[in-house]
C-alpha cells in the first residue's frame, strides 16, 4: 500500500549561507544575517538532508530544477 506521508525533498543538503548568497546574487542587495547565541543549541544538527527514495519509488520523478532554480523562480527570474 501507499503510505499516507512522503518526504518532499531533493536529497540533497543545501547550506543557509548558499541560500542567503544566491539570494543577495539575484537581488542586488546584502542580506545581512545575525545569529541570536540564545537560541544555538550545543548539539545543533549542522548537515541534514531528507531521503528521496520512497518519493521517487512512487512518483519516478527526475529532478530538473535545483534549489537556485527554485530561488531565483520565487524572485520572479530565470535561472
Amino acid at each position: 500500500s501507499t503510505p499516507s506521508v512522503v518526504n518532499l525533498c531533493s536529497g540533497r543538503s543545501v547550506s543557509l549561507l548558499r541560500i542567503i548568497e544566491r539570494m543577495n546574487s539575484i537581488s542586488g542587495m546584502e542580506m545581512q544575517v545575525r545569529v541570536n547565541p540564545d537560541f544555538v543549541r550545543a548539539n545543533e544538527i549542522k548537515s541534514l538532508a531528507g531521503d528521496i527514495s520512497l518519493l521517487r519509488d512512487i512518483t519516478k520523478y527526475k529532478f530538473k530544477f535545483d534549489i537556485e532554480d527554485t530561488i531565483s523562480w520565487m524572485f520572479g527570474f530565470n535561472s
